[in-house]
């Protein structure tokens, strides 16, 4: 999914799938697991920092081995379009940074039919963006929530009801 018809360079790490996705960047993504192995680390065992830090490295070292792929990417609204969707209960938006692109692909005609949206986003500064939460404010509630266990990993769920369009400010 995006935001229109196209291709796009998707990464596939081969034993970290869950960052695979088509914003990979291997810095971000090392640190993201390395992270992840250290607060996994930290909440199971009492080692000092060093021993944490090799250990992490340890088993970290080949996570990020990776294939691409050229894949055909569509919009939401040409989903909801082919399939001839006039109701969505539940839209869950998981992406790996790839959220923003699905939302920019709901033409306003289909946010009406769309009855409660849960996404996470995943945001370098570790918030969703303004420009997400001004778009949002105009389509219904928002309820941020931290994702329990994952504070020092960027990223929240957000839920939303949409509600009647209010003005843009």
């Amino acid at each position: 999914m995006s935001d229109e018809p196209k291709t796009a360079t998707f990464t596939f790490y081969e034993k970290s799938s869950v960052f695979s996705g088509f914003h990979a960047d291997e810095t971000e993504d090392r640190e993201a697991i390395q992270t992840v192995v250290r607060n996994a680390l930290h909440s199971e065992a009492s080692l000092a920092s060093e021993a944490v830090d090799g250990y992490v490295d340890e088993l970290t070292a080949d996570r990020l081995r990776r294939t691409t792929h050229e894949c055909r990417l569509t919009s939401l609204s040409e989903m909801i379009r082919e399939h001839q969707i006039d109701k969505i209960d539940l839209l869950k938006i998981d992406a790996e940074k790839s959220e923003l692109d699905i939302l920019k692909g709901i033409d306003d005609r289909d946010w009406p039919k769309i009855a409660q949206l849960v996404i996470e986003i995943h945001d370098p500064l570790g918030k969703p963006s303004s420009g997400l939460r001004t778009s949002w404010s105009r389509r219904g509630s928002v309820v941020p929530s931290k994702k329990n266990g994952c504070s020092s990993i960027p990223g929240c769920s957000i839920c939303m009801r949409p509600g009647p369009r209010r003005p843009p400010r």
